[in-house]
């Protein structure tokens, strides 16, 4: 979410950005249109902009800094589900750029599953991925990952997620999907830098598509969306 500055200026470094409660709110009623379950940020500056768009939305919500000693930033989640636990782990340690990842857990329908949320640093992606794995190996629950991974667009760079999860995006044939394709999640370019992962074995996808055009400039990154079903496992 740009720590709420909107779409102005959008190469300059974050900690220059200016936010502004209108700007936070267009932030809101994009969210608001799209009546989400469960919303994955990044690029948050500090926990009251999670607490003040969870509050807006009535959501549950969960902050964690990524630990850079210049700015407070870092990833939240806003759940309409309640958040049993959360923590981050570090996946990308770095004095000037660390990175972490927030690990939710959700009480869903009687059952509980876990959001990933993460932001890959551009760069040194092999890293990353091996520690998202490493993350992804601990969980036991149904687990949706969810994140900007930047700039990778190298299938051999997803391969280990592809093998582990579902890319949404690719889980349906729609012209809303093909739109996703083409038009990507970033609002200066064509690339797919936005993705939502799911355990095939827990989650069915019935849709994925972006935020319609006129509510598509809240931020440099396009808002995107799956519709997904918890399968029942407990039968």
């Amino acid at each position: 979410m740009r720590v709420g500055a909107g779409k102005e200026w959008p190469f300059i470094p974050l900690k220059y950005l200016r936010s502004s409660p209108q700007k936070l709110d267009n932030i809101a009623s994009v969210l608001r249109e799209l009546v989400p379950n469960v919303v994955a940020l990044q690029e948050v500056k500090g926990e009251e902009q999670a607490r003040y768009l969870a509050t807006g939305l009535n959501l549950y919500w969960a902050y964690v800094p990524h630990g850079n000693a210049e700015f407070d930033w870092g990833l939240a989640l806003l759940s309409e589900y309640p958040i049993v636990s959360y923590q981050g782990r570090t996946i990308y340690l770095d004095d000037m750029k660390p990175r972490v990842a927030l690990i939710c857990r959700l009480a869903v329908e009687e059952q509980t599953i876990t959001v990933v949320n993460v932001h890959y640093y551009p760069g040194d992606y092999d890293s990353q991925l091996r520690q998202t794995m490493d993350v992804l190996a601990d969980i036991r629950e149904p687990v949706i990952l969810m994140g900007d991974l930047n700039l990778i667009t190298y299938e051999r760079q997803l391969v280990p997620l592809r093998d582990r999860l579902l890319d949404t995006c690719l889980a349906v044939t729609t012209a809303a999907s093909q739109e996703v394709r083409t038009t990507g999640t970033f609002r200066f370019g064509s690339t797919r830098l936005d993705y939502i992962f799911v355990d095939p074995g827990h989650f069915s996808v019935n849709y994925v598509g972006l935020a319609r055009k006129e509510l598509r400039g809240a931020s440099d990154h396009i808002p995107y969306f799956a519709c997904l079903t918890l399968k029942d496992r407990r039968k």
